[in-house]
């Protein structure tokens, strides 16, 4: 029974607590997060932008330039033009067909 009571007040502050939330976020109140780390400011906001953008290997038409970016592998093949891909792109490109760095 304790614990059914305990359930009860959990979810209540957690309908509390979004209640808050959203009003805020009405009220024009949800402006871009900073953090000070180190005396610099971070906006979280773009930081979290700029890692969920997909790197542009597909605009990379050479070997070496593909090669020389972390994120991005030239794949090879018989059937098709040869092209850099992202390492995600490339992990699933089919390996009956193309062969990745």
């Amino acid at each position: 029974m304790a614990t059914l009571t305990n359930l009860t007040l959990l979810l209540i502050l957690l309908l509390v607590t979004l209640f808050q939330l959203s009003t805020s976020i009405l009220a024009g109140n949800s402006g871009p997060i900073h953090v000070d780390g180190g005396g610099a400011s971070r906006n979280l906001l773009a930081l979290r932008r700029k890692v969920n953008q997909a790197p542009n290997c597909g605009e990379i038409a050479t070997r070496s330039q593909c090669s020389a970016k972390a994120e991005c592998r030239w794949c090879r093949s018989e059937a098709v033009d040869d092209a850099c891909f992202s390492k995600l792109e490339a992990w699933r490109l089919p390996s009956q067909v193309f062969s990745c760095d």
